[in-house]
């Protein structure tokens, strides 16, 4: 069974942004790719609460790392607030 995921109008505009920046910056598909790859990260948080590590300075925010497909730094952090 997953948890329902609701997003805060903050994490929808930041969700934008981040992909505003990769679609200006590294294109179309590099933009897509991180989209499917947080979405992905985002529905296994759901279905698998605690397979992420907490991050150091709040138990119920969970971090999630996206690899590849969108931009120099090859990978980024995503942050999943757990209620």
């Amino acid at each position: 069974m997953s948890l329902k995921i609701e997003y805060t109008r903050e994490a929808e505009e930041t969700l934008i942004s981040v992909y505003e920046f990769i679609l200006s910056n590294f294109g179309k598909r590099s933009a897509e790719s991180f989209l499917i790859k947080a979405e992905k990260i985002i529905g296994l948080i759901a279905k698998l609460l605690f397979m992420f590590k907490a991050v150091p300075f709040d138990e119920t925010v969970r971090i999630g790392l996206l690899t590849g497909g969108f931009g120099n730094s090859g990978s980024s952090s995503l942050l999943v607030k757990v209620y």
